[in-house]
């Protein structure tokens, strides 16, 4: 008779206290919580969504800054050996006059 009284508390007890017990609650917490997971998956999908063009956008940005200060070195390093090219062999042509007017003159 005390098991029986006793399990009788007991359950008394769990729906009293322990709603979740309840199978009603149980399905309604349970698509709560199923909705609260598909909002939170769909706003991780735009997130991700977000990030990755984001990141995208970035990615170009720095692929294009690399690239035009790639290619400012490179026309730089061009034009240095343009230059370089210009001094040692137009100088010494436009000196040459230059020295021979002097003897000249």
């Amino acid at each position: 008779m005390d098991q029986i009284s006793f399990f009788i508390v007991v359950y008394i007890a769990k729906k009293r206290f322990f709603p979740a017990m309840n199978s009603r609650v149980i399905d309604a917490y349970h698509l709560h919580n199923t909705n609260v997971y598909l909002q939170q998956k769909r706003l991780f999908k735009q997130y991700k969504v977000l990030v990755f063009v984001f990141l995208f956008t970035f990615e170009v940005y720095i692929l294009k800054e690399i690239f035009l200060f790639n290619l400012f070195v490179v026309l730089e390093s061009i034009s240095l050996n343009l230059c370089w090219f210009n001094v040692t062999f137009r100088l010494p042509m436009l000196t040459i006059p230059e020295s021979i007017e002097n003897l000249l003159f």
